[in-house]
């Protein structure tokens, strides 16, 4: 699915892109993550499209988390990509 080794651990967010959904606290989640465990196969699949998605594509280029972090964008199959994660992530504010 999606390139990613049934190895790895999945989390999952959904939503739309935008700043009250908070996608940037699943990125920092995933930068702590990746650098607490820097062997573990975890990726964030953060799933929506909006306004903040060049700003969120730029985060995760700058903190280096193109492995770790995949911005998904709107996915028309996203009941499709739920029961492969093996967590859901919801931030609030």
């Amino acid at each position: 699915m999606l390139g990613i080794s049934e190895e790895s651990f999945v989390c999952i967010t959904t939503g739309c892109a935008h700043a009250y959904k908070r996608f940037d606290f699943v990125i920092g989640t995933a930068e702590l993550v990746a650098k607490a465990l820097p062997d573990s196969s975890v990726v964030f699949l953060p799933v929506g499209d909006g306004p903040a998605m060049d700003d969120l594509q730029r985060l995760v280029r700058n903190k280096n988390l193109e492995d770790t972090v995949r911005l998904l964008g709107f996915r028309s199959d996203t009941r499709k990509l739920l029961p492969a994660a093996n967590a859901a992530m919801r931030a609030f504010r």
